[in-house]
């Protein structure tokens, strides 16, 4: 972004526009060229009869658009002393210089490069003082004097960067991407702003609909319905008490005589379980689909071709139990909450997953963390094909992919004291020492599955037959309302009256 100043000389106002990182001397500089004066002269801005700092970026002046500001001009020479510090080809130097005014910037670089033994020839130089950088490309290098930098300033510090065009470059390659990376957080910033904002005004619209629904069913009923009673909690209510009327009727008919009511077949469309046939005639689900886990160890064999899951469009449909948790979470992690450090407990069993170059997966369960390193090489071997034991390394399957190290002393090692398994799920990489090694790498013979029958394959792809959480509390706390019901109804079903064998 630019800025434009109408810069005052013998009566006569001209405009000068320049960047607002460039410092007060080269708006000055700036301002002498506009007025075709000699190059030997140095000025000085006044602003409101002030003068101004000449090495004082535009930016940090408070001046604004189009301010008004007075030149004045000296031919007088002074000495200098300047504090040259250097990066040449990565090498520190600095020098202390004494000149003049009137020296050219590639003056005293030839003055620097003598002084300290210094070669530049054909390389990038750049020379910086705060944000004024000038470099040996372009046309100014050799037509700008230290005055028009220094200004009135009679000691000064100077940057002067030697390298090569390759690594400016480079240089200027990182700058841009590091921009680019700042460009990118600050629109996910944004993005994330917006997903808030856009969150809290559904929320708003959702509550404002239910508040009118709750007042159309106030007005047709006459009753009051009260916003906390309208969540599942009330539901489920309604679920035991529905519960408790059936089993009543359940215990009267068991003391009639069953003989008079001739026993019909079950249909096909029975209720599922006899112990809550009150309950499924009424408020009966069909059941979530259940993960079936595996409790051995098990080989996992990939298939001829990897298959993707594709989401469908449900997938990506936002509801509103998932908005506000989404939001929960948002207004979480912008709060600065400092928890106290948790004790680390050692893991009391391990769940061992060991990946191999043919994409086989061999699941292994250990009940005890007092197992011994050893002891897991030696069960790992077990499922190894022969040609492949004792030619083989095992890597942590977290980055940076460290190889375990084996021994005498490190085999011995408990797993809950080695460093790599410290949590109950392990991760480990499976490789060849031997090149070009090919497969089979596992016993094929001993509880081999394909790779699709992993639980986690499993629930990938059937995510659209999973119960909502919220479903799934209603219906369980139903089914334990209804076997507590049950159990009082049968525990008290006979009055204290009654004694048999009487």
């Amino acid at each position: 972004m630019s800025l434009s100043f109408s810069i005052a000389y013998n009566n006569v106002s001209k405009k000068v526009t320049c960047s607002r990182t460039n410092t007060v001397n080269q708006l000055a500089s700036l301002a002498i060229a506009k007025f075709n004066l000699p190059s030997s002269v140095h000025g000085s801005l006044l602003h409101n009869g002030k003068k101004l700092d000449g090495l004082l970026p535009l930016r940090l002046t408070n001046l604004v658009n189009n301010a008004k500001l007075s030149l004045e001009v000296s031919t007088s020479l002074r000495p200098v002393t300047l504090k040259v510090v250097g990066s040449v080809l990565g090498e520190r130097k600095q020098k202390i210089i004494k000149t003049k005014t009137d020296s050219s910037l590639e003056e005293l670089l030839d003055t620097f490069a003598k002084e300290t033994g210094t070669k530049y020839e054909g390389l990038y130089v750049q020379i910086s003082m705060l944000d004024a950088r000038i470099d040996n490309g372009s046309t100014d290098f050799k037509e700008t004097q230290l005055g028009s930098i220094l200004g009135s300033a009679d000691n000064a510090v100077l940057r002067i960067t030697i390298e090569s065009h390759e690594t400016q470059t480079q240089r200027e390659k990182l700058q841009a991407k590091q921009t680019e990376l700042r460009r990118q957080l600050e629109e996910h910033k944004r993005q994330a702003r917006l997903l808030e904002k856009r969150l809290m005004e559904e929320a708003g619209q959702t509550e404002q609909e239910s508040q009118a629904e709750t007042k159309q069913i106030e007005s047709a009923t006459g009753e009051h319905v009260d916003d906390e009673n309208s969540s599942p909690q009330s539901e489920s209510d309604l679920f035991v008490n529905v519960v408790e009327k059936d089993a009543g009727v359940e215990d009267e008919s068991q003391e009639m005589d069953t003989s008079e009511a001739p026993v019909s077949p079950p249909s096909p469309t029975a209720t599922p379980d006899p112990s809550l046939s009150g309950v499924s005639v009424a408020t009966y689900e069909p059941e979530s689909f259940q993960v079936k886990q595996i409790d051995q160890d098990t080989v996992f064999v990939p298939q001829g071709r990897s298959q993707h899951y594709e989401n469908p469009d449900s997938d990506y449909n936002l509801t509103v139990a998932q908005a506000e948790k989404y939001y929960s979470i948002i207004k979480s992690m912008q709060t600065n909450k400092r928890h106290a450090p948790k004790d680390v407990i050692p893991p009391l069993s391990y769940k061992i997953r060991i990946r191999f170059p043919d994409r086989a997966l061999l699941d292994i369960k250990i009940d005890e963390s007092s197992m011994k390193l050893g002891q897991l090489l030696k069960k790992v071997d077990g499922y190894v094909h022969e040609r492949h034991i004792n030619s083989y390394r095992l890597r942590n399957g977290v980055p940076p992919f460290e190889e375990i190290a084996v021994g005498f002393q490190e085999n011995n090692k408990e797993l809950r004291h080695h460093k790599f398994f410290q949590n109950e799920r392990i991760m480990l990489i499976w490789e060849s020492t031997e090149k070009l090694a090919k497969g089979p790498f596992l016993k094929l013979t001993v509880n081999t599955r394909s790779i699709e029958e992993m639980p986690t394959v499993q629930l990938e792809t059937n995510r659209g037959q999973l119960a909502d959480d919220e479903a799934e509390k209603r219906r369980h706390s139903g089914l334990e309302a209804s076997a507590s019901n049950k159990s009082e109804k049968k525990k008290h079903g006979l009055p204290k009256w009654f004694k048999p064998g009487k």
